[in-house]
This record gives C-alpha cells, sequence and structure tokens, in this order.
C-alpha cells in the first residue's frame, strides 16, 4: 500500500523548482557567469499554468534578473524565441492569456514532475 505523502506548499514547491532551474542550467543564460544564479519566469509566476514549466524558467544571475525583469519585450524575449523557437513561444503566450489552472494543482504538478526528475535521474 502506498504512503500518502504530505502535501507541498508553494514555498517548498518554488524552492525545489527552482534549485532544478539553476542546476540545470548552471550559468546566466545572458552573460554566462556562474556566481549568484537564480530561477527566472519569463511569463509571471501568477500563471500557474507556466509557474512550473521548464521551459517557462532559465537560470539568470541576479544582476541580469533584476536587469531584464523590467523589460521582458526586448533582449529577454528574443534569448526566449531562440532558445524555444517561434512556435513554442507563441504557444507559452496563448496557455498564459488563458491559464485557468488552480495554485494547488500547479504545485502537484510541479511535485510529480520533480519526483520523475529524480527517478531518471535528471537532478540529485
Amino acid at each position: 500500500m502506498r504512503e500518502k505523502m504530505k502535501p507541498w506548499s508553494m514555498a517548498v514547491a518554488d524552492r525545489r523548482f527552482a534549485r532544478w532551474v539553476v542546476k540545470r542550467g548552471t550559468i546566466c543564460q545572458n552573460c554566462s557567469t556562474r556566481q549568484n544564479l537564480t530561477c527566472s519566469h519569463y511569463f509571471m509566476r501568477g500563471c500557474f499554468d507556466l509557474r512550473y514549466e521548464p521551459d517557462n524558467v532559465i537560470a539568470l544571475c541576479i544582476f541580469c534578473h533584476v536587469k531584464w525583469e523590467g523589460d521582458k519585450s526586448a533582449d529577454y524575449k528574443d534569448l526566449m524565441v531562440n532558445r524555444l523557437g517561434q512556435d513554442r513561444y507563441d504557444e507559452m503566450e496563448r496557455i498564459f492569456h488563458r491559464s485557468r489552472t488552480k495554485r494547488k494543482e500547479a504545485i502537484e504538478r510541479c511535485r510529480e514532475f520533480l519526483d520523475g526528475q529524480y527517478k531518471i535521474g535528471g537532478i540529485s
């Protein structure tokens, strides 16, 4: 019989997902430094459909994160379109505008995703 696990809070999901993003990225995707890396969401975290979507996040150093957070229409957008391709970027933009996922569901999806990453050796 499978033991029921305690639900994660949003703080736990955010912390664990951010740690995964930084480990995946290993360098700032703008300036290539390895120092002070953070998890940067292109489409805002308030969109629960994309909050834990790996395509929506990159590792940025704190300095680039602060710089780009205020202007996602220029260099940051170019980086995301080049990284994802125009079709995937457009799809994520549509998801952002029609987001309906609830907070609890998003946290559970994050947990399932990260549990799967651990099982296949994606992170340690």
